[in-house]
């Protein structure tokens, strides 16, 4: 490969020269393809400083100088020896013209350019978005894949130098971070180290450091821990891996398959300014993630918003007459500036409302003089930024981003207007508006007055900060909300501030679609809703009218039905009533969007993850602001049980109502963070009469009656109580009266501190171990599920159950990483079994099985698979769930014989068509010793099959895997006290066998617990005991046995169409069958004989699967086989080893790699 000229001071260090000529030599890499001292130093070298390069190459040097220049390297000796002919044929020639060196060496440098830049044109229309990376890290991309025996969409994200503490001593190598694993390589003095950790198998992260591991970061997993040290860059790398790790926490949180992770393409072709050069696009592409997360909680906006680039310049805030300095931030929708002193001011201007952007003349008379400044015009306000460094470059950007917005915008509103064109509107109805309107309380003078001062407050804010969306936001907003809202204007602020408004302005008629779509739908989640509407804050009048029920209804059915994955939760109907009274019904809809979407992520799900992540943040939080309290509250367990209480519904179900709405008011302005400062200043407010408490139920006792308690003095609205209580109601009336604007102020004033960006880094932090935990907890909960089956708990103990479920998951895991076929992306149904979470394929199994079980050795093994797959897939939706596969490994590797020969009779009840009308069965080989017996068994085989048509219109036996399972439970309890299922059906043939079909033959009562077999599955049954037989050490002499069985039944089989029509002469073909069998013993039956016995059989031949046992016992032989035990830790040991394989066949792999 011809690569760029680069200048090599020491030509011969590390190398050696294999040939030369007068301007070229072509050398090899010291060590390589050799053994020895040189090998394992230069080796060692190469890996600690990450300088490991191609292990040929050629150089061009003149006599007179004394540097040299790299033109080519290669891999392959093959290639380093074609680019060498070539120069020795097409370059050396013209060289050897030249007088003078340097004219040599130009030559040589425009020639070797010019091969670059032809072979760089060929390929570049093929090369992928990731081609944009850096030689040197695409480099790093292969040597990744290569010893990590990774495929291509297992995309490199990073790689750092750090030591990994294998025990006491570090090992010095490369951290490679991908988007679904952290890896480790290691090679010192000729031994290797691999480590390879899934993102999923992570239970903590932390960064450390410790006088032994300085600067560390540790990685626990469910069965180890690992400390990485002696990083350059400690805090990127721990950065970025909590980036991925919670990339991965938040798609198994999601209820969705994981996906392959996709970049986003229009990174590569935005126009950028002073951007620094990132190292990977993927790590381009994850930064900008993680900036668009924080720009979106900073500033409330739709979670599809990214952040397309920021620029430092000064706000011109009229209110006050300054310049501010700030950034400002551009994203698709929206222009927003902070400014650089916490809480100063900041600003949201949507792009759907500028009319123009304009740059100013500097002019002294406008103040803004000596300054490039821009004006953006909107439609109630202008804005001025000044103090920009590329003003040009910011209208262009500006410009590009507005014009996009039209053509999007219009794309958007035709889409909806279609889709309501669309909908029938059979049903009449009307958006309610605020129903505080319609259902008012009696107003006291002094309420009035109360209400009117902080009306007049409110309005003046307005004349001086702006109104709407483009107000300038400034801490004075927050001193009004501390003071009380007043409740007209309630739904209005809580609309600007939560950000709802934005996806209200953008998404005009989409309530009123999804309503019209809603109506008439039922599901689980609009059961709940109904049984919930009337719990939902029955104390106000509102909720006692069907105008205000059917307001909720729709809302909540709305939202179920815009997002199913989240459907319906309890406690959303107590949050969305309370929206509904302070924002009318389309407006509380959207509330509810941002309530459940953005301001408390995850919480209103069928798991409540996100509640159970703040449980460990705010137990973190005690932690380190009350360590006393945590100590005495952790062992009572108090913090979780009023975390959920408290978060879910944000204190509106704990607390008085018109106290809790005032928490309400600065939740929406503050967001989160609020949440914890007032459940920390309530904690230490209580903090003496908890320490004292001597159990859980006093500690509530504390905490109930505190909250109780709490008032507002300024309430338009009456006491209400709907909190749930704990001990006796005179001690908790006992307790003093807290005034809300009091805690309020207490709770800013002490923990004001505790940030957005904080409380996010720590939900991080938590949601690894949270979802851990539940992942943990699903794993046992399938195994316990799975021990309630007989046929299980028999033979598996939890911990066989637990080394299956966890190469199942893996297995899974990877095939949704990489692409590959995966089931339907369906929210799971916490109603069905937990072993329904995991299912398979028809591929996928058909994998598991020919790769881990003895019956897969079968010559026709894909007729084996669909019969299987057929049986086990009872509901027929293509899939088989863990169940289903466990029960397959017992009965083939851990089962009894009768297990076994039930099963593989019960797979041959099915009528299969593709099966039946396939070619008939390929002779098997018998050599000349075979006896005769077999041989015209095997041609009568042949000659049935060919003979016989299966009917098109014949049904399918209705045969299932749950009566399957039932005939197992029979056997189970009739082996209780029997010695062997099989000795007492070895008489079966001939001293019942007539009593047996006498009984078989009455009005359907079949004694049987499995069908009876018909001529024609019996042919597929005997083809498969061929099958699965073959390449065992005594083959023939199986085979004679299958065959003698085989002869057995098939005059069993036309015994019982005999007995069928007449039962009187049952004794007589009794006498005959002996006498039959007696001559098959002696071989002196012929074969013409034979053949007219079976030419008579009739239609109505059977066997029952009683026969088909005991006939089978009558070969000790066989049922030898049957009774194999496999051991079960050496079949999952095979099938780790074959996902090694598969995977290592991604690339070679090196035999001396020492994995961890």
């Amino acid at each position: 490969m011809w690569i760029k000229f680069e200048e090599v001071l020491i030509a011969n260090a590390f190398w050696v020269t294999e040939r030369a000529n007068p301007y070229f030599v072509l050398q090899r890499r010291k060590g390589h393809g050799t053994r020895g001292f040189s090998s394992i130093l230069v080796g060692t070298i190469d890996s600690v400083f990450d300088t490991k390069p191609p292990p040929y190459r050629i150089l061009h040097q003149t006599t007179n100088s004394e540097v040299s220049y790299s033109v080519s390297c290669a891999i392959k000796k093959d290639e380093i020896y074609k680019d060498w002919d070539w120069i020795e044929t097409n370059l050396m020639p013209t060289l050897i013209s030249f007088e003078s060196e340097d004219d040599v060496t130009d030559f040589v440098r425009c020639k070797v350019e010019s091969l670059i830049a032809q072979a760089v044109s060929d390929i570049t229309a093929a090369q992928p978005i990731e081609s944009t990376d850096s030689r040197n890290f695409r480099a790093a991309s292969h040597k990744f894949a290569k010893l990590f025996s990774m495929p291509e969409e297992e995309k490199l994200v990073n790689y750092y130098s750090c030591s990994y503490w294998n025990g006491r001593l570090p090992r010095q190598g490369w951290l490679y971070l991908s988007v679904n694993h952290l890896c480790f390589y290691s090679y010192l003095f000729g031994k290797e180290l691999k480590l390879i950790i899934k993102w999923v198998d992570i239970k903590n992260l932390e960064r450390d450091s410790t006088v032994l591991f300085p600067d560390s970061i540790k990685i626990v997993t469910r069965d180890k821990s690992y400390i990485f040290s002696l990083f350059l860059k400690t805090s990127e790398t721990y950065n970025l891996m909590e980036q991925l790790a919670n990339l991965t926490m938040r798609q198994i949180i999601s209820d969705e398959r994981q996906l392959p992770f996709k970049v986003d393409h229009n990174l590569a072709a935005k126009k950028s300014k002073n951007v620094p050069k990132k190292v990977s696009f993927l790590k381009r592409d994850l930064d900008a993630r993680a900036m668009s997360e924080s720009y979106r909680i900073t500033f409330r906006l739709p979670s599809n918003e990214k952040l397309d680039g920021t620029l430092p310049l000064t706000l011109w805030t009229p209110y006050n007459k300054q310049h501010v300095w700030g950034k400002m931030y551009l994203s698709n929708n929206y222009v927003c500036f902070e400014s650089r002193v916490k809480s100063l001011v900041s600003l949201i201007i949507p792009l759907r409302e500028i009319l123009s952007t304009e740059k100013l003349d500097n002019n002294p008379n406008t103040g803004y003089d000596r300054n490039n400044a821009i004006l953006i015009s909107c439609l109630k306000s202008n804005f001025i930024f000044s103090h920009i460094d590329d003003r040009d470059f910011l209208v262009i950007k500006i410009s590009e981003l507005l014009s996009r917005l039209t053509e999007d915008r219009r794309s958007s509103i035709d889409s909806l207007s279609r889709q309501l064109s669309t909908v029938d509107s059979q049903t009449s109805w009307l958006p309610e508006p605020a129903l505080s309107t319609k259902f008012p309380f009696p107003e006291t003078p002094e309420s009035t007055a109360k209400e009117s001062v902080k009306m007049n407050l409110w309005e003046l804010h307005f004349i001086e900060y702006g109104r709407g969306i483009s107000c300038y936001r400034t801490a004075k907003a927050r001193e009004l909300i501390l003071k009380g809202i007043p409740d007209n204007i309630r739904g209005e602020l809580w609309m600007l501030y939560s950000g709802a408004i934005n996806e209200l302005s953008t998404h005009r008629g989409y309530y009123e679609l999804i309503v019209q779509q809603s109506l008439g739908t039922h599901s689980i989640a609009t059961d709940e809703i109904e049984r919930d509407l009337h719990r939902s804050l029955p104390e106000h009048p509102a909720f006692q009218s069907t105008l205000g029920i059917n307001a909720l209804r729709r809302v909540l059915n709305a939202y179920a039905f815009r997002n199913p994955n989240i459907g319906y939760c309890q406690a959303m109907n107590i949050v969305a009533s309370v929206l509904l009274l302070y924002a009318s019904e389309e407006e509380a809809f959207w509330l509810l969007v941002a309530l459940c979407e953005r301001l408390l992520p995850d919480y209103y799900n069928t798991k409540v993850i996100g509640a159970l992540v703040d449980q460990g943040v705010l137990e973190e939080l005690v932690k380190e602001h009350l360590p006393e309290l945590y100590n005495k509250l952790i062992p009572f367990g108090i913090l979780s049980m009023i975390s959920l209480s408290w978060f879910l519904t944000i204190f509106l179900s704990v607390m008085p109502f018109e106290s809790a709405i005032h928490i309400a008011d600065c939740f929406f302005y503050d967001g989160a963070k609020v949440v914890f400062s007032v459940a920390l200043n309530i904690l230490a407010s209580n903090s003496e009469a908890l320490m004292a408490a001597k159990d859980d139920g006093e500690a509530m006792t504390v905490l109930s009656g505190y909250l109780e308690n709490i008032s507002n003095r300024d309430a338009k609205i009456p006491h209400i109580v709907h909190s749930v209580a704990y001990g006796s109601a005179s001690k908790r009336a006992s307790q003093t009266s807290t005034e809300i604007n009091d805690l309020i102020y207490d709770s800013y004033s002490k923990y004001g501190f505790i940030s957005a960006n904080y409380i996010e880094k720590l939900r991080v932090k938590h949601r690894i171990n949270v979802v851990q935990n539940l992942e943990d907890n699903t794993m046992k909960n399938v195994i316990r599920s799975l021990q309630s089956f007989p046929i299980i708990s028999k033979y598996l103990t939890s911990d066989q159950i637990k080394d299956i479920y966890v190469i199942f998951k893996e297995e899974q895991l990877r095939q949704q990483y990489w692409g590959q076929t995966l089931p339907a992306n369906e929210k799971f149904d916490l109603s069905h079994p937990f072993y329904e979470i995991f299912k398979l394929d028809m591929d996928q199994f058909r994998w598991y099985f020919n790769h881990s079980w003895p019956w897969a050795q079968a010559e026709n093994t894909d007729a084996l698979v669909i019969r299987i797959f057929k049986l086990l897939d009872e509901n027929t939706d293509n899939f088989i769930n863990f169940l289903e596969f466990l029960v397959l490994m017992v009965v083939i590797l851990r089962a009894d014989a009768e297990i076994k020969l039930r099963f593989i009779y019960s797979i041959h009840l099915l009528n299969i068509p593709e099966l039946i009308s396939s070619p008939s069965v390929s002779e098997y080989e018998c050599d000349s010793q075979e006896t005769e017996l077999g041989a015209e068994a095997e041609e009568f085989f042949a000659s049935t099959e060919a003979e016989t048509e299966p009917k098109a219109e014949e049904p399918n036996v209705s045969f299932t895997f749950t009566q399957f399972l039932s005939s197992i439970n029979i056997i189970n309890n009739n082996q209780k006290n029997s010695h062997s299922f099989g000795s007492q059906m070895t008489g079966a043939i001939f001293g019942s066998t007539f009593s047996a079909l006498n009984e078989t033959s009455t009005s359907g009562d079949r004694r049987s617990s499995l069908p009876v077999m018909n001529q024609q599955q019996f042919i597929q049954l005997w083809k498969t005991l061929y099958d699965i037989f073959t390449g065992e050490d005594n083959e023939q002499q199986i085979y004679h046995c299958i065959a003698s069985v085989g002869t057995y039944l098939l005059k069993l089989g036309e015994l019982s169409s005999q007995a069928e029509s007449t039962q009187a002469n049952s004794i007589e073909s009794s006498d005959t069958l002996a006498a039959n069998s007696s001559e098959c013993d002696s071989n002196d039956s012929t074969k013409s004989d034979e053949k007219k016995t079976l030419e008579g059989m009739e239609d109505n031949w059977f066997i029952t699967f009683e026969q088909f046992c005991a006939a089978l016992h009558t070969e000790q032989q066989l049922v030898d086989l049957f009774e194999v035990k496999y051991d079960w830790y050496s079949v999952l040991a095979k099938l780790k080893n074959w996902r090694i394989e598969k995977q290592n066949s991604f690339s070679s792999s090196n035999p001396n790699v020492i994995t961890v």
